[in-house]
């Protein structure tokens, strides 16, 4: 019996949402869309359809991204590939493994359970600040 963490996502959800995370030319298109025809036979993106055309090169705030080394789900090279989407040095990354916490596996929502607790530190000193000090 496995715990469940949250509410499960319509399936086609989930594999649109799969597809966009793990597609090896996803971002790599992105950037170069405007160069290609609607035409062209290896551009099948969902870019400018049911998403928005992005704007990587937007002022934002520092990102921070995080994966685990053993993610099947959105693997750590589909994290990079959108890492490097962003302007340089807009993006940190950080990969998890395991056995920096004494750990067999973190996987990509098991991350979350209670057996793997012990890298939940490493998860909330990568997130933003939401303490506001007053003055």
């Amino acid at each position: 019996m496995s715990a469940q963490l949250a509410a499960d996502l319509p399936a086609g959800v989930y594999w649109q949402w799969r597809k966009w995370c793990t597609r090896r030319d996803f971002f790599v298109r992105v950037t170069l869309r405007s160069s290609l025809s609607p035409s062209d036979a290896p551009y099948k993106s969902d870019v400018g359809k049911s998403l928005p055309e992005p704007n990587f090169q937007i002022e934002g705030p520092a990102l921070q991204m995080l994966t685990t080394v053993d993610d099947v789900v959105v693997p750590p090279v589909a994290v990079r590939r959108y890492a490097a989407a962003f302007p340089e040095g807009r993006v940190t990354y950080r990969m998890l493994y395991p056995g920096e916490f004494g750990l067999r596996s973190l996987r990509h929502i098991e991350v979350f359970s209670a057996r793997n607790a012990a890298a939940w530190p490493a998860i909330l000193e990568s997130a933003p600040s939401t303490h506001q000090d007053s003055a």
